[in-house]
């Protein structure tokens, strides 16, 4: 196996126990991908084909607002899941920031 199939096969392990997860409820947020380390920022911004900052704010947290349209559907077809489901994710941080400020 060459180095490429290896790494081809980690990541789409990575994604496939994201798919499993989301699936079965375990992950209720995006930054929980994220957070719990399920796929590294660097590697899902290499895949998206974004900068690896532009997932982080300025003091280093996750920023998954600042995903677009297509990133959202990349996603849905790396973790085979439902656009929305990611999308879903993705509010659900948001809200939860808005709820946070409000504190």
């Amino acid at each position: 196996m060459t180095k490429k199939n290896s790494r081809t096969s980690t990541k789409e392990l990575r994604y496939h126990t994201i798919s499993a997860l989301i699936n079965n409820g375990v992950i209720l947020k995006f930054s929980d991908i994220i957070v719990n380390q399920f796929v590294p920022v660097s590697l899902l911004a290499k895949d998206l084909n974004i900068h690896y900052n532009k997932l982080k704010d300025a003091e280093g947290h996750f920023v998954p607002h600042n995903f677009r349209v297509g990133h959202i559907l990349k996603m849905a077809e790396f973790f085979e899941v439902d656009p929305i489901k990611i999308f879903e994710l993705i509010l659900a941080d948001n809200l939860s920031s808005i709820e946070n400020s409000k504190d």
